[in-house]
């Protein structure tokens, strides 16, 4: 929706035609609003999904050295889905993204850990890690 209304607001739709699709996108969304509602949304392979992830997240260094090589890639995808990148100048490998499961992880289980300890500061959950911004390109010789 939001993008046919920026389409609209800038000019580069008619009225018309932005009624039309608003109307079509408003229908679609009430619907599957509906099927959500009533449960009726198969979702058992999203739920697998989640279930594998989870259990491939709780032991990372496990699942690479009993993984085959195109699993070793696949996780590594999984894990960093933009790619490792490595100087050769620096002898540095850097990652540009964290799939956003994997990146989480690490501050929920700092914190996890700090409450045992016994320091359980509020508000610690929600606060976002800062993204990287620092990006390494290798030259190809």
């Amino acid at each position: 929706m939001e993008k046919i209304e920026e389409k609209f607001v800038l000019g580069e739709i008619s009225k018309e035609l932005f009624e039309k699709f608003a109307s079509k996108y408003q229908n679609e969304v009430k619907i599957l609003s509906g099927e959500i509602a009533r449960g009726r949304f198969e979702s058992s392979n999203l739920e697998k999904a989640v279930e594998k992830c989870l259990e491939i997240s709780q032991n990372l260094g496990g699942a690479w050295l009993s993984a085959s090589f195109e699993n070793k890639q696949l996780l590594q995808k999984l894990v960093f889905p933009a790619g490792i990148l490595y100087s050769k100048e620096n002898n540095r490998v850097r990652t540009i993204r964290t799939n956003t499961l994997f990146s989480e992880i690490e501050p929920l289980a700092r914190v996890l850990a700090e409450n045992k300890k016994g320091d359980s500061k509020k508000n610690r959950l929600k606060s976002s890690s800062v993204p990287r911004t620092e990006v390494f390109y290798t030259r190809s010789h």
